[in-house]
């Protein structure tokens, strides 16, 4: 036989019950007393997507010290090992080869005569080394190689990268413009043993003034002012560096 609680052990419902009318009454008044109160009391301005307070105004302070005047803008192009899987590896896929490299430093040179007059020479302080509109690992290996790219086998270009990315060399930094999968390895190259690096991809930087463009193009985009004329060009300048793509394939991601 089930027995039901009695009403006693509930003392708050049970005043409550016994009270339902004098509630219900309470409830309606608030209700409306609250009607006839809030618009007077709200804010009646326009919503502000800039709202005050302490974090803002540290955002606006580090805007305002930080934020760049310079016109010099730049972009970022990923250079990979041509047919380059998903999740490739450095060792099947290597871009840092003689061909590769070659390949590359003859359609960023094209792209730099084509540049029209947009790109600028300035030096990198993070990377040590200066740009000239184009910079990429080949340029560096170029200018190390004696004779350049243009006659170099795969043993000249590692050796010459084992010590541009060498811990103590000026142009260590460059190690950063290598995909997260680059790898080093010690190895022996003839007599010498060296630091074998193998990647399949690098990032190849372009500097360019943002004030040689049409100003009448620049627009409002979701980080702040573009200009259509720079897209457009940039454009061009991904598919100059892009050229027949036989030994690599190149992507703009800035």
């Amino acid at each position: 036989m089930s027995t039901r609680p009695s009403p006693s052990g509930f003392p708050f419902f049970e005043w409550v019950n016994r009270r339902i009318g004098v509630l219900s009454i309470a409830v309606v008044v608030v209700a409306v007393g609250l009607g006839i109160v809030g618009p007077f009391v709200a804010a009646e301005g326009e919503p502000s997507y800039e709202p005050g307070g302490e974090i803002y105004d540290t955002q606006n302070l580090v805007d305002d010290r930080f934020t760049s005047t310079s016109p010099i803008r730049g972009a970022s192009f990923v250079v990979e090992a041509s047919g380059a899987p998903f999740n490739p590896t450095a060792s099947d896929h290597d871009v840092l080869t003689a061909n590769a490299l070659r390949e590359f430093k003859a359609y960023s040179d094209a792209a730099r005569a084509a540049g029209g007059g947009h790109m600028v020479q300035v030096f990198d302080h993070d990377l040590g080394v200066p740009i000239d509109g184009i910079l990429s690992i080949a340029d560096a290996v170029d200018a190390a190689i004696p004779g350049g790219l243009a006659q170099a086998t795969d043993a000249d270009v590692k050796v010459a990268l084992g010590s541009l990315l060498a811990d103590a060399s000026d142009t260590a930094n460059l190690r950063f413009t290598l995909s997260r999968l680059a790898t080093r390895d010690l190895e022996t190259i003839g007599p010498l043993a060296v630091v074998v690096w193998r990647s399949p991809a690098f990032f190849a930087q372009v500097r360019y003034d943002i004030d040689t463009f049409d100003p009448d193009l620049v627009v409002e985009g979701l980080d702040g002012t573009t200009n259509l004329d720079a897209e457009r060009w940039l454009r061009t300048i991904q598919t100059d560096l892009r050229g027949d793509q036989v030994e690599i394939q190149v992507l703009g991601v800035v």
